[in-house]
């Protein structure tokens, strides 16, 4: 073999060699790339979920406070009793209103079972408190003082499934399925939208983020299906042990 043809085939063989090199390098630099993308992704998403879970403890936190109003009125007037009847007749059919003697009796509206809502209790301790009953439905609760000493309870009664259509609940991006849950994985407020992802799967996948969100405030990572690929995120919420959790599409906020 002549010199020139020894010479043509190594550098034949380094231009491969280099070329195979510089691809695997290539391929190294990209998929660090797309490692560092899906990281910012998803550390935004469970930034998202966090002040989303803020927002949904501001919406709990209204419902306590205007209740804690009313409390008030019933506290320093004998006709208390009657504005509760009047909010009442005047939100029928969206909530219901009641005052609860500590013998568990109704003084207005309906007597419910103290077991039942472990809310009821945490007020008449002085605590405003929110929880949830598998009958679906969530009640808000306030002390009504007499001096020192809880006299009464006021509640707020909701169906789960009409809170659900009146919160607003926004992400800050479009196509956002979410739903409030408790520590059991009952749903309590639904806004899932089933245009883009079936709720059993939000469901068991929703299993697979709990260890990150026992350590974290907030949590993020993507999951595919057949439907493609998603962002499942969660938060903890200020009331009752409830969560944030819900999914949006990887391209919605990549």
């Amino acid at each position: 073999m002549s010199n020139r043809s020894r010479n043509v085939r190594n550098t034949l063989l380094t231009t491969i060699i280099y070329v195979v090199v510089i691809g695997f390098v290539c391929i190294l630099l990209v998929s660090r790339i797309n490692v560092e993308i899906e990281k910012r992704v998803i550390d935004d998403t469970a930034e998202r979920a966090e002040l989303a879970a803020v927002y949904v403890d501001g919406r709990f936190k209204t419902e306590l406070d205007l209740l804690a109003k009313a409390a008030e009125i019933v506290q320093v007037r004998e006709s208390g009793a009657d504005y509760i009847k009047y909010l009442n007749n005047a939100e029928k059919g969206t909530a219901s209103y009641g005052i609860l003697k500590t013998d568990g009796t109704a003084h207005v509206g309906q007597t419910l079972v103290f077991s039942e809502y472990p809310a009821i209790l945490d007020a008449f301790r002085g605590n405003p408190s929110v929880s949830y009953n598998l009958n679906g439905t969530i009640i808000f609760t306030v002390p009504v003082y007499n001096g020192q000493n809880v006299k009464y309870v006021l509640y707020k009664l909701y169906s789960c499934e009409t809170l659900s259509e009146n919160f607003g609940f926004e992400l800050g991006t479009e196509c956002t399925s979410a739903m409030v849950a408790d520590m059991s994985e009952n749903i309590i407020l639904d806004f899932i939208d089933s245009d883009y992802f079936v709720r059993n799967d939000l469901e068991s996948t929703a299993q697979n983020i709990s260890k990150e969100i026992s350590m974290s405030a907030s949590a993020a990572m993507r999951f595919r299906n057949k439907d493609g690929s998603f962002c499942l995120f969660a938060a903890e919420l200020a009331y009752s042990d409830f969560y944030l959790v819900g999914v949006v599409p990887y391209e919605n906020v990549s």
